[in-house]
């Protein structure tokens, strides 16, 4: 998660806006993804949000990113298991699906890296719907 918007190399990011989206993009509130660290948060996306598109802007309200944040929870919770070596792959990777994200075999510092990013962005959204009711998300 990128907060710093002028750490940005290029435009091929997702930006997460604060609030709704109102025609304005590389706003210093937001925070950015690349693709490949996205599609983590993405898959809980597309599960909760059925107008949820990848390549559009799409206004998200406060109870969507409410259930959002409790499977980015589980998430985070089921990648620490993982990388502790309390469950298996395979129970892992279950545990994650209805849809089944797959991970490659997975390095330990890999994973803790997507547990923090996990981590910092929970923080973030909860801190944000304190003061807004919804965040865009601003696709590629």
């Amino acid at each position: 998660m990128i907060t710093d918007k002028s750490k940005l190399k290029g435009t091929c990011y997702f930006e997460i806006l604060p609030g709704r989206f109102l025609g304005q993009f590389w706003n210093l509130q937001s925070v950015y993804f690349e693709e490949q660290h996205f599609s983590f948060i993405e898959f809980f996306l597309l599960r909760r949000c059925p107008k949820y598109d990848h390549y559009a802007f799409t206004d998200i309200n406060q109870t969507l990113w409410e259930e959002i944040l409790n499977d980015l929870q589980q998430l985070r919770k089921n990648i620490q298991q993982r990388s502790q070596g309390s469950i298996s792959q395979d129970d892992f990777s279950l545990m994650i699906s209805s849809g089944n994200i797959q991970f490659p075999k997975e390095k330990p510092e890999s994973m803790t890296a997507l547990s923090n990013m996990l981590n910092d962005f929970i923080k973030w959204v909860q801190d944000t719907l304190k003061s807004h009711d919804s965040i865009a998300v601003l696709g590629l």
